[in-house]
């Protein structure tokens, strides 16, 4: 009876699990909709959406020229296209199948809630098979459901590769400690690696998983566990899933070539070479000294093959260089020395409230299941999870992103530990209350685990002369002083030329350094039987003293409390899990908020900017942003862009950061070849002017005329906390853009370019390109223009256009340091070396108090560059059409200063310049010149001027001290993780903080505010922080907070 009753609560909880799995998932769902998510996401749904119009053979040979303008990128090769294959049946599965209606936007949008359940009980099945506990896996299930470390990467919208790949790596790891249960289970290695071969299309994760299964074989070697079993189930998972990775066209063949990923393939030739040795020692009964010379000697002459074959190899260039991003994981500093992959947050260590915000009480209770696996459990599985545990934490604690293969294995050995006190306290409970009733619920939790323990033990050899044949001297050292003597007597009954033959091998150089080893190894090992032995012996004297019936009182009242202090701590971890998903479920491209009357809005300002592209652009605009905005323009506005988030290509993101970071009149020579419009995020803290640095950083990597040898572009950002920019700052195209008729005295020249659009709340902002080069255009649009690998073929890359050339010359291709196949010489690896040094803090600052005026207002060598576009509006056309502008200027001007005084009482509300400010759509024949004479440029820039004096007139004393700045955008990465230590801690040396405002006015307050951030809240409000402050647009800190909650 009790087992039905354990069974049946277990099954429960499972169903508990697997339904707050996906509820805690459907937040954002139930809130903003069905909408995709972040950045990345739009573009897995616009390639699962070119694959389910256009099928499986044009989706692998997809070259998208509206992508990575001009040269285009070949999607089919450079995709993980696991998700979008498995989105893509599920739709066709529901649709055509099973008749159930459900658009195939709505399946992307659900696939990280399906798969977030699969996931969690996946991670159950791993958890058993690595504790062999049942209580363990149902706890791990129920930790897992609601993990933060998990959920990050799951939520409904979020369609990330990891939501479909967390599924893909437990399935796999869950299977690998399947087929090494027993002896038998070694085929269940071929189903683990289909599994993998499902990771590695779903992610590049996958090379996590490869080394994770390598190291554990290794491991198990090493620890004297090699037989035929463990080398079966190797081979056939590296087989299939090595062959199966090949397929896939990203991955092709760095299996075999790749140096992240020739350590498991360099495993399968040395067990292949094992495996021939113990077949060798068999049949030929080899001892233990002559095999062990066999091993030497067939290891010894592959290796000097392999040296040789291997140094040929390099110096042919076969081996690929690690990648900025693994290298990144091996390095002492926070640097990789390529400015465009430290630009990324997640790419940054891991800190202690990281984990914290992540893992919550899992951090401490993980290491505690690690300790009860190490002491209690011997299995393989056991190993496998330890060895995870420890691997995942290195990783994480590199690159903050890689917390989330931190959450499976803390679910699971928190589970270990969880389920460990529910195992222990639940019988002396039961039987306390209930009397016999209590004593057979545990003779049956008993039974169950001995039950299972000893099918494994009659399965892994069924009996003695089994387990013995499979055996090796690898896992058999064990040599003591009874076997010593028992071989000496059977020595002394063999023939005398046996035992002559055998002393004359037994004298070799190799058979005495064995016997060293043997003489070294037996002190250890009977030291480590002795020190077991106590171990064990204290655990049964203990667990005897607990068991006399005297303490029976004592035992109850301690397990009480343990199982009482383990379900409270459980519900602060799932409360915290709640309380955070509704944060971590915000789309980003979408927030709730609040008008200075109360009404509540909801702020889409960026799908909106990217609707009026849609609606108000030719089809085959070109659209110039920075490489995070991509991915959102060519989904949601269906345009061709320059850049997106699969930054592949270094020197044409450098080349965008050089268009971005150059004066306004050398920028637009260069823009004008290149894109229609240029599209600006200019919201306030993570906007673009917060990310400039980084802009001239990565562009000055390529072109060294920006800022000469100093890699950072200290003179690109601002003089003060005040906001004052400097003078590169302020002539630079991305701050004429970002604050034209916001800030007094800023405005783009309306010769080059024209306001179209501006969003409701400020958000986003787009720019018109006026004079845009038609000849380049066409020349880029023509299809002889590209460069085919063969001629016919659909690999057809682009080129720049010839009027960029004198441009492109001047490029420096970027070679990393671990880019050992590229020659490189001393100057770079000496900009880069002062590169690290720099971001390290461990250079002389080029900004110091003393000398810093001085070099900012020093001309960069940029300036003297000369360079004009050589094309048809260089010509006498040109020029005569020019000339006719600057005459009617003057005359606008001189019809102007007589309307001053009655234009600035006619204009005393601020102009909204949105959609509806541009008359006629532009069309894809329009001519730019034509149009630019028709449009009253002074007019429209006076008027947009007067406006922006008044509505800023009463802010006019605190415009100083309003500006975007690292420290801005810090803080607002720290208030929307909702990391209250480290803002507290900031807050403690720099009391100033709270009062530190972006360029659109808000501050700590209201980002605090607009996140729902109480505590943060509280703590700023505490330190000084004015909550009547009103920001650019005349909003108080608590306008911008949720409806629900003000």
């Amino acid at each position: 009876m009790g087992e039905y009753v354990g069974i049946g609560v277990r099954v429960l909880l499972l169903l508990l699990a697997a339904s707050n799995a996906y509820n805690i998932r459907m937040y954002a769902i139930r809130i903003y909709g069905n909408v995709i998510h972040e950045f990345d996401p739009w573009f897995n749904y616009r390639a699962t959406d070119y694959l389910a119009n256009n099928g499986w053979k044009k989706f692998f040979t997809w070259f998208d020229h509206r992508a990575w303008y001009p040269l285009g990128r070949p999607v089919g090769t450079t995709i993980y296209p696991g998700m979008q294959i498995v989105s893509v049946l599920i739709w066709r599965i529901l649709n055509e199948w099973l008749g159930y209606e459900m658009s195939l936007n709505d399946v992307c949008v659900y696939v990280p809630v399906w798969f977030g359940v699969c996931a969690t009980m996946l991670l159950g099945w791993l958890t058993y098979e690595c504790s062999r506990s049942v209580n363990a896996a149902v706890a791990a299930t129920l930790i897992m459901a609601v993990i933060p470390a998990h959920l990050m990467r799951s939520v409904g919208g979020g369609y990330d590769n990891e939501s479909v790949a967390m599924t893909a790596m437990c399935l796999t790891f869950g299977l690998w400690c399947r087929s090494l249960r027993n002896d038998d289970a070694w085929p269940i290695g071929a189903l683990a690696g289909f599994a993998y071969v499902f990771m590695v299309a779903a992610w590049g994760g996958f090379i996590f998983v490869l080394n994770m299964i390598g190291a554990h074989c290794a491991l198990l070697i090493l620890f004297g566990r090699y037989n035929s079993s463990l080398h079966k189930a190797y081979s056939l998972w590296y087989i299939i899933g090595t062959l199966g990775a090949t397929r896939v066209p990203v991955v092709g063949l760095s299996p075999l070539r790749s140096l992240e990923q020739l350590a498991p393939g360099a495993l399968f030739l040395g067990m292949q070479l094992l495996e021939f040795c113990e077949q060798i020692r068999k049949r030929k009964k080899l001892n233990f000294v002559k095999a062990w010379t066999l091993r030497f000697q067939v290891f010894g002459g592959a290796g000097i093959i392999s040296f040789f074959i291997g140094l040929w190899l390099l110096s042919k260039g076969y081996f690929g260089p690690l990648s900025a991003r693994v290298r990144g994981l091996f390095v002492k500093h926070t640097r990789t020395g390529n400015p465009l992959v430290d630009s990324v947050a997640e790419h940054q260590p891991a800190s202690s409230n990281a984990y914290w915000h992540y893992l919550h009480y899992t951090m401490y209770a993980a290491p505690i299941g690690m300790m009860l696996i190490i002491f209690f459990k011997r299995s393989n599985g056991a190993l496998f999870i330890t060895l995870y545990g420890c691997f995942a934490y290195f990783f994480s604690s590199k690159m903050v992103r890689l917390i989330i293969f931190l959450g499976p294995v803390a679910s699971a050995l928190a589970g270990v530990a969880l389920g460990t006190i529910v195992e222990t306290t639940t019988p002396l409970l039961v039987d306390a209350l209930f009397g016999g009733f209590g004593g057979a619920l545990s003779t049956a939790k008993d039974k169950t685990t001995t039950n299972a323990d000893t099918t494994e033990d009659k399965a892994s050899g069924n009996n003695k002369n089994n387990k013995k044949s499979t055996s090796t001297p690898l896992s058999n050292n064990k040599i003591d002083e009874n076997e010593d003597k028992k071989r000496t007597t059977k020595a002394a009954r063999k023939p005398p030329s046996v035992t002559s033959a055998k002393a004359k091998s037994d004298n070799t150089m190799i058979a005495k350094i064995l016997k060293s080893c043997q003489s070294a190894f037996i002190p250890i090992h009977k030291n480590y039987k002795q020190i077991s032995t106590f171990i064990n012996a204290l655990i049964g004297t203990i667990l005897n003293i607990c068991s006399s019936p005297r303490l029976r009182i004592i035992r109850t009242v301690i397990a009480a409390a343990l199982l009482a202090a383990a379900v409270h701590y459980y519900k602060q971890f799932s409360d915290y899990a709640w309380s955070l998903a509704e944060g971590m479920s915000q789309p980003s491209i979408m927030f709730r908020a609040h008008l200075r009357d109360g009404t509540p809005v909801m702020v889409d300002d960026y799908r909106e900017a990217y609707w009026w592209l849609r609606d108000n652009t030719p089809h085959d605009a070109r659209v110039m942003a920075w490489w995070d905005y991509g991915y959102q323009i060519s989904g949601i506005a269906n345009r061709t862009t320059i850049a997106d988030g699969n930054t592949w290509n270094h020197e044409h993101i450098a080349t965008l950061g050089r268009c971005l970071t150059s004066p306004e009149k050398q920028a637009h020579r260069i823009v004008r070849h290149l894109a229609d419009y240029v599209l600006v995020w200019t919201g306030g803290g993570g906007d673009d002017l917060a990310k400039s640095p980084h802009m001239a950083r990565i562009g000055n990597s390529v072109f060294r005329d920006m800022c000469g040898d100093d890699p950072t572009c200290s003179r690109f950002g601002f003089i003060d906390r005040h906001g004052t920019p400097t003078p590169m700052m302020a002539e630079s195209l991305l701050y004429k853009l970002h604050s034209h008729n916001q800030r007094p005295g800023v405005r783009v020249d309306p010769n080059l370019f024209r306001e179209v659009h501006t969003s409701r709340f400020n958000k986003v902002r787009i720019y018109k390109v006026l004079q845009v080069s038609k000849k380049s255009k066409a020349w880029n649009k023509d299809p002889k223009n590209r460069i085919c690998d063969v001629p016919g073929s659909w690999y057809c890359v682009g080129q720049y256009p010839p009027a960029l050339k004198p441009l492109i010359e001047r490029r420096i291709n970027f070679a990393q340091l671990e880019d050992f196949n590229k020659q490189r010489d001393a100057h770079h690896d000496e900009y880069v070396k002062s590169y690290m040094e720099r971001m390290d803090g461990r250079h002389s600052s080029t900004t110091s108090k003393r000398g810093s005026k001085k070099k900012l207002d020093e001309p960069r060598p940029f300036f003297d560059v000369p360079w004009e576009a050589d094309d048809e509006d260089g010509s006498a056309a040109a020029a005569a059409k020019k000339a006719k502008a600057e005459a009617k200027k003057k005359e606008k001007e001189a019809a102007a200063a007589a309307k001053e005084n009655e234009q600035a009482t006619a204009n005393e509300e601020q102009i909204d310049v949105s959609s509806e400010s541009v008359e006629d759509p532009p069309t894809e024949d329009e001519d730019d010149d034509e149009d630019f004479e028709e449009y009253d440029h002074e007019e429209a820039a006076r008027e947009a001027e007067q406006a922006a004096q008044e509505a800023l007139r009463m802010r006019q004393a605190e415009w100083p001290q309003w500006s975007n700045s690292e420290d801005t955008t810090q803080m607002w990465a720290l208030i929307s993780q909702d990391r209250l230590e480290t803002i507290e801690q900031w807050i403690s040396y720099a009391p100033s903080v709270v009062k530190m405002r972006a360029a659109d006015g808000r501050g700590p307050l209201w980002w605090a505010y607009e996140y729902d951030r109480p505590e943060i809240i509280d703590l700023l409000i505490s330190k000084g922080a004015d909550a009547e402050a009103t920001d650019a647009l005349g909003m108080k800190p608590k306008e911008l907070a949720p409806q629900d909650e003000f």
